[in-house]
């Protein structure tokens, strides 16, 4: 059910602390470049940064009123 609501959306928003890089995932929802947007707690470190950049996801910063990472 989860699959589909991700490929019906006009866009994928995903919030996660640092915590969740570099930790095996017990299913897989979607692949980065499914993802819109992410909003997380610290910068995200490599190689995720660079993935995300490939995958085109803008990176936004809890509680930064820069622009998007």
């Amino acid at each position: 059910m989860a699959r589909t609501i991700v490929d019906q959306s006009r866009e994928v928003w995903l919030a996660a602390d640092h915590s969740k890089f570099n930790r095996p995932a017990m299913v897989e929802l979607a692949r980065l470049d499914d993802i819109d947007v992410l909003f997380t707690d610290l910068p995200p470190p490599p190689p995720f940064d660079e993935l995300l950049a490939q995958g085109n996801v803008e990176c936004v910063l809890s509680g930064s009123e820069s622009e998007p990472f």
